[in-house]
């Protein structure tokens, strides 16, 4: 992939677009003009510039795409690779997501499976009976995070894919699909 650089021509001073950073005239005709004015200066004046010509500073701007809308960016950065900030956070969490990164911790479980109870006011998504939240883990009516898809065939694990249900009823169904 070629990235075009904007520049300003060092003898007519017109904007262009090149792939190349050392690039310094806009066109042949250009670099020939100086070149014939450096000459001219030497034999005039016996003024010589030196070979490593002294160049005036450019800033260097980059005409990029943006990794994630595919916008045109005009940017001072060579490693700028987003339009914005927006486009930035999308494409991290797009990663974040594609990394499967969206597994429980213990830390967050309890969180999530209260969430996921009062989203579903209670209910079981296999049996439809009331949960009760009283109950711990092993008894058999405690609750249990049930996959709607499970992961095996596909599922994911974002709070969309997930149902409350009785420790008991996710057991016996285990990695069957969800009969609706």
């Amino acid at each position: 992939m070629s990235i075009l650089i904007a520049k300003l021509c060092l003898w007519c001073s017109r904007s262009f677009q090149t792939t190349f950073e050392t690039k310094i005239y806009c066109a042949r005709q250009c670099k020939e003009l100086a070149k014939q004015s450096r000459k001219y200066l030497k034999e005039t004046t016996g003024i010589e510039l030196p070979t490593n010509r002294i160049r005036r500073r450019v800033d260097t701007l980059y005409i990029k795409q943006c990794k994630n809308c595919n916008e045109t960016i005009t940017t001072k950065k060579s490693w700028q690779i987003y339009c914005n900030g927006i486009c930035s956070d999308m494409a991290k969490e797009t990663k974040r997501r594609q990394m499967g990164v969206a597994k429980f911790n213990k830390a967050s479980a309890p969180n999530i499976v209260a969430r996921i109870y009062y989203r579903d006011k209670g209910i079981c998504g296999i049996c439809k009976e009331p949960i009760d939240l009283r109950l711990q883990y092993p008894n058999p009516l405690s609750i249990s995070i049930d996959h709607i898809i499970p992961v095996s065939q596909g599922g994911n694990n974002f709070q969309a894919n997930l149902q409350p249900s009785h420790l008991i009823c996710n057991t016996k169904r285990g990695n069957k699909p969800l009969d609706r």
